[in-house]
């Protein structure tokens, strides 16, 4: 998904290089958090795969 977001950006986001506190800080947000930042990059039929996979994981109860 981040790679198909990032394509959709043009030349300056092919050419940015992740740091390793920029890669903690989206590890820490979520996806809905994320798909926002894309700005419309991300189509629906992909967000709508995403929710379909994300949600046969099984949730742990704390």
């Amino acid at each position: 998904m981040f790679a198909y977001a990032k394509s959709k950006r043009g030349d300056v986001a092919k050419n940015v290089k992740q740091s390793k506190s920029m890669a903690k800080i989206m590890n820490a947000m979520t996806v809905e958090a994320l798909i926002k930042q894309a700005g419309g990059s991300i189509p629906q039929s992909m967000i709508v795969e995403v929710n379909k996979a994300l949600n046969k994981i099984k949730k742990v109860n704390d």
